[in-house]
């Protein structure tokens, strides 16, 4: 009798560690924290490249994929001589709540309308999943296409508020 109540208990350890457990989706779950459309605010150091400040509508998906228009058709840089087209890039969770993202855009001559080159910005930032704002570090890098820098680096601070849609509540 003993024996038959080891091996049941045994079995039923086996059963146990031998069952699958659902592992959460904590990128699912990150993602809904960023995904959807955002107010940014560059707000750079004073440089001679870029405009102090930089007020941008971005719209990040669940996937990683960030996408963004400014507040001008073309922001202008290196003084009136260029503009920088639209946003594309991506992000990566780096930590709850922080995310790494990368964004690229097409610098073109406002004189002949030729490429330049590329206009790279990078920012770690931080999002407050019960606020929605999110706020870190950016760096701003004008480059050849060669991707060589043009320019030296611009560094300030992003911040930005969530117009929609609101993250999933658990």
């Amino acid at each position: 009798m003993q024996q038959a109540k080891r091996l049941a208990v045994i079995s039923g350890l086996f059963w146990l560690l031998a069952t699958p457990i659902p592992a959460q989706n904590t990128k699912s779950s990150q993602s809904e924290i960023l995904s959807g459309t955002w107010l940014l605010t560059a707000e750079l150091d004073p440089n001679p490249v870029l405009p102090e400040t930089i007020v941008l509508l971005g719209d990040f998906t669940r996937e990683g994929g960030f996408s963004s228009s400014s507040d001008l058709p073309g922001i202008p840089v290196a003084g009136p001589f260029l503009t920088l087209g639209e946003g594309h890039g991506s992000w990566q969770r780096v930590g709850h709540g922080q995310f790494r993202l990368e964004t690229w855009r097409l610098a073109k001559s406002i004189l002949d309308g030729n490429l330049f080159g590329l206009a790279k910005g990078q920012a770690d930032v931080v999002v407050d999943g019960k606020t929605g704002l999110l706020e870190g570090e950016i760096t701003l890098q004008l480059l050849f296409p060669d991707l060589t820098p043009a320019a030296p680096p611009e560094v300030g601070v992003l911040t930005g508020v969530r117009l929609g849609p609101e993250p999933a509540t658990p």
